[in-house]
């Protein structure tokens, strides 16, 4: 559910380097309930800029830091900067990382780009609309403007109707306001006119986004995050609002009077750290192991490595490749297939080579197929050697038979009958 004190992170090595652990104390010694984490950009995965201090760092989320925020009892959302060219593959995203990394909640950061398209209410609907069929349970937040209109004349300064669209589906809304100034006044000023604004089109429950970064014709300040805070604290009654979110740590953590008023911030719900069952940090070392392409064997020694009391049974053995048969039971959308890389050299180590869409065949819901189980597939002369298909993906299966014989499908998508 989303709600509490959190804060946007924008660059996950920006804060203790990326580390799981430092960066969750950080968290954590700054009395945040939850932290947004930016898993997309338009139709992509989100990665830090090549520009960027992190060039290298890859895919900006990674399951031990998901797994770890969740075991010390921090919320993960996620968020995701929409532009609405091509919004089902903007929830093609999403719903791969949901898959992925299973968040507590997710975003929609919706802004100028998104607004100005002409089908904008439409792209809405589709965005909103198509997460909602896939995971009917998840909670769904709207970023967006603090002042769409004016408080005194009325007048629109961004599309209300797309806001109104979002709102008929998703459970929060989060005004960005970002104060103008600088200072206790101003922040609270903006606080004020901007809950006016949207309480005269939605009565949805709220979790302001308050200024933590310089920039846009505002300043922070201690004395505005923390006039900001507690006006917030004392109307979340009265006005409905469930949570308080700041923008952003990347900029935040670089300022100590800042990130003091941060924490002295208050607290919604404070969460106490769950007992996570023995399967579910199985499973987080599993994906760890994808992500960075280790070796099934090496699965022993880390789940050990994580328990003191060495009580784990043995690992499960590696799935020997073979033959199955696999039913696409998604239904909101076909699936691609994706094509592989048959030189399996030296330099790919068999990875696949994805093309796009429009040049792939389709399969779609209902349909049987018989798959080369991929999980223990391996480019390697000697088969004891086995790597895992598609580090940070959701298991994918090889057609084995018929005229797209060598095609893939992701197995999350499908159910296997035999």
């Amino acid at each position: 559910m989303l709600n509490g004190k959190s804060i946007f992170s924008w660059n996950i090595p920006a804060v203790a380097g990326g580390d799981p652990d430092g960066f969750t104390q950080y968290l954590l010694d700054h009395n945040f309930e939850g932290v947004c984490l930016k898993c997309a950009d338009g139709t992509r995965v989100q990665v830090p800029s090549p520009y960027s201090p992190w060039p290298d760092w890859g895919d900006n989320i990674r399951p031990e830091l998901v797994y770890t925020l969740k075991a010390a009892g921090i919320k993960v959302y996620f968020w995701q900067f929409v532009y609405g060219f091509n919004p089902l593959g903007e929830v093609d995203v999403a719903s791969l990382q949901i898959d992925n990394f299973k968040p507590d909640g997710y975003i929609w950061n919706v802004e100028g780009s998104f607004d100005s398209k002409l089908n904008a209410v439409e792209n809405a609907r589709i965005l909103s609309e198509g997460l909602r069929n896939i995971y009917p349970d998840l909670d769904q937040g709207l970023c967006w403007w603090a002042l769409p209109k004016s408080p005194e004349t009325g007048t629109e300064w961004h599309p209300i109707k797309v806001a109104e669209e979002f709102l008929k589906v998703v459970n929060v809304g989060m005004p960005m306001m970002y104060w103008q100034g600088r200072g206790a006044s101003a922040a609270v000023s903006y606080l004020n006119r901007s809950l006016s604004v949207w309480r005269d089109f939605t009565d949805v429950p709220l979790i302001p986004i308050g200024r933590a970064y310089n920039g846009d014709g505002g300043y922070a300040d201690g004395p505005g995050i923390e006039a900001f805070s507690t006006q917030v604290f004392s109307r979340a009654e009265s006005d409905g609002i469930i949570g308080n979110s700041w923008y952003s740590l990347d900029k935040a953590r670089l300022n100590p009077y800042w990130m003091e008023a941060l924490y002295n911030a208050p607290m919604f719900n404070v969460n106490e750290a769950p007992e996570v069952p023995l399967e579910e940090r199985v499973a987080a070392v599993e994906a760890a192991i994808q992500l960075h392409s280790v070796k099934l064997v090496d699965l022993e020694r880390r789940v050990t490595a994580l328990e003191d009391d060495n009580t784990l049974p043995d690992p499960e053995p590696p799935i020997e490749p073979g033959y199955v048969k696999v039913e696409i039971t998604n239904s909101h959308k076909p699936q691609y297939f994706s094509e592989w890389d048959k030189s399996c050299g030296e330099n790919n180590r068999g990875k696949p080579t994805f093309l796009p869409k429009d040049h792939l065949p389709k399969m779609r819901s209902g349909e049987v197929y018989e798959c080369f189980n991929m999980l223990a597939w391996s480019c390697h002369d000697d088969p004891n050697t086995p790597e895992i298909f598609g580090a940070g993906m959701a298991p994918h299966y090889r057609i084995a038979t018929g005229e797209y014989a060598g095609s893939f499908i992701r197995a999350n998508s499908s159910r296997i009958i035999k």
